[in-house]
């Protein structure tokens, strides 16, 4: 006994005294050959899939594996006997046959048996490696005291890989810890810049509300987007359809300084950037290292980024503004401001327009009152039509607020309106009420891999293929936040419910949008969770979706591309 415990306090010195985890398996599988005449032995790692560490044959050194080396690929290994020990959990022994001639001739084989051990290490009463070796020793008179020197050899490396097992994760989550908390920092600072720019833009709209003329309010549209929004330079034109003419108003020189641009006319641009802009509502275009211009004199180079001004349906025309001056770079919250200012000047334009014309209108009106009484009836029909124009157009800026700016679907807004409406229906009427909550496969990678231009592209296709299966009254499909759609689907049989989900995830597929960064499949795919209750006063519209929602997150665990019903 004391000489096991001075063999064991000897190794383990040893050990320890290695510099990293390669020396301490190669002074391990050094020794182990010493003491047990093993010929072969090695170390693996059952906690990492089963991936050969080291190995020492005898009369060679040790070899050590420090990227991929699956055991399944070490034909010498017996794979199914380490993998036995290390479920086992206890240390197991085998013998090993070897033949050397045909073994249909019995007269003259030559056998050679071997014995071959598996010692399972432990850390917290689970086994994170297995240690093997295999040996010529005689199996009948196998010693005891060789049984607890192989035993010493597991519980010394075990100590010592646990030891630095441990040390090396305390390293990685300190490092992981101080990642988070820097990426942390940087989404607060970035959070406090776009929240800072937010009040900023509803203090600027209010000021541009105030605005007694379209000329004033295309001013201080410019000063103020300058002085309050971070901008460099920006400028304003106005578009006429009809004439396939563009008019300049305000903007600033290569100095900064607002000038008057209103002398600018011509024919708007057969430029590709300008179409795309005036195709597409709350979307900036961002051109990137370009040539910046003052009329039509290159000034220096940076960023130019364009967004489209709307009255409905018809473009007013755009705001196009740069960094020639303080070379900024373009980030992501500027974009969303640079989106929310346009919608604001665009509902500001409309109205100051409306005004104008009615101030016009009204001026008319005065003086054909003097010349003529008798038109009074018809003039007053005309202002109730003006009247009425107006109220179309608030409408049309109601429905446009309950719309998904990029994909053209219903967004959240309308999307909660409409669940209670639905909900306190099919509460009234006892009905069913289905929901299918809806999310696309894989679309960071998406993103990373194509740019989120094309992940715009993608999630307008996927909104397009929804809408096709939900087009019966109350149906609604909305987006219900970044690459995460709904479609609610009041009172559907079960049968009618399983092929709206199917033909949903089919429709998809079609697509056959290419997505080579997935690791499901080779286009974009979605994943669909489904839910249906039917309301009643112990429910609420949160449970629906949160059973949707569970269901959604299960088809994401089961492998992506499917649905799975609540």
């Amino acid at each position: 006994m004391d000489t096991e415990n001075g063999f064991y306090n000897l190794l383990s010195k040893q050990v320890a005294d290695s510099g990293d985890m390669a020396e301490v398996y190669q002074q391990t599988l050094q020794e182990l050959e010493l003491h047990t005449q093993a010929r072969m032995s090695a170390v693996i790692l059952v906690h990492q899939g089963f991936q050969v560490s080291a190995i020492k044959r005898a009369g060679h050194g040790v070899q050590l594996f420090a990227g991929e080396s699956a055991l399944a690929k070490h034909h010498d290994l017996p794979a199914t006997f380490i993998k036995s020990a290390a479920y086992s959990k206890s240390l197991d022994y085998q013998i090993n046959f070897q033949a050397e001639d045909d073994i249909w001739q019995t007269q003259y084989l030559d056998i050679h048996e071997s014995l071959q051990v598996a010692v399972p290490i432990f850390h917290e009463q689970v086994v994170i490696a297995v240690l093997f070796l295999e040996t010529s020793t005689d199996i009948d008179v196998q010693a005891i005291d060789e049984q607890n020197i192989i035993k010493m050899f597991a519980q010394t490396i075990g100590i010592e890989f646990e030891k630095r097992f441990l040390t090396e994760q305390a390293q990685l989550a300190l490092a992981q810890s101080a990642d988070n908390a820097k990426a942390l920092h940087d989404k607060v600072i970035q959070s406090e810049h776009f929240l800072s720019l937010l009040t900023e833009l509803h203090r600027v709209t209010i000021e541009l509300s105030r605005s007694k003329t379209l000329n004033e309010l295309f001013y201080r549209s410019v000063s103020l987007a300058l002085r309050h929004l971070q901008i460099d330079r920006m400028a304003i034109f106005i578009i006429d359809q009809e004439s396939n003419r563009m008019f300049g108003t305000f903007g600033t020189n290569e100095k900064g300084e607002v000038v008057d641009e209103s002398y600018y006319s011509s024919v708007i641009p057969d430029h590709p950037v300008v179409q795309e802009t005036l195709r597409r509502k709350d979307y900036v275009i961002v051109i990137e290292d370009t040539a910046l211009q003052h009329d039509k004199k290159e000034v220096g180079r940076g960023w130019n980024a364009m967004v489209a001004l709307w009255d409905g349906e018809q473009a007013l025309g755009w705001i196009a503004v740069d960094n020639l001056i303080n070379h900024r770079p373009l980030e992501l919250h500027h974009k969303e401001v640079l989106k929310l200012y346009a919608a604001n000047l665009s509902q500001l334009i409309f109205r100051k327009r409306q005004d104008e014309r009615l101030l016009e209108f009204n001026k008319q009106l005065e003086q054909r009152v003097l010349e003529r009484t008798a038109e009074l009836a018809s003039a007053n029909h005309a202002l109730e039509n003006a009247n009425r124009a107006l109220e179309s157009a608030n409408a049309q800026l109601e429905r446009l607020s309950m719309m998904d700016g990029l994909t053209g679907v219903s967004n959240r807004r309308f999307f909660d309106s409409s669940l209670n409406s639905e909900w306190d229906r099919a509460l009234r009427h006892h009905k069913r009420l289905s929901l299918l909550m809806i999310d696309v496969d894989k679309f960071k990678e998406f993103n990373d891999c194509y740019g989120h231009i094309e992940g715009d592209k993608a999630l307008q296709q996927v909104a397009m293929s929804l809408v096709k299966h939900a087009r019966r009254s109350g149906e609604v499909v909305a987006r219900y936040g970044g690459e995460e759609f709904a479609i609610l689907l009041p009172h559907v049989s079960d049968q009618e419910l399983t092929h709206v989900v199917n033909n949903v995830l089919a429709g998809v597929r079609e697509l056959a949008i290419p997505h080579s960064a997935s690791q499901i499949s080779e286009a974009v795919t979605i994943s669909v969770g489904v839910a249906t209750l039917f309301p009643d006063n112990t429910l609420s519209t949160n449970d629906l979706i949160e059973m949707a929602d569970k269901a959604l997150y299960q088809a994401k665990i089961k492998g992506r591309d499917q649905a799975v019903f609540a």
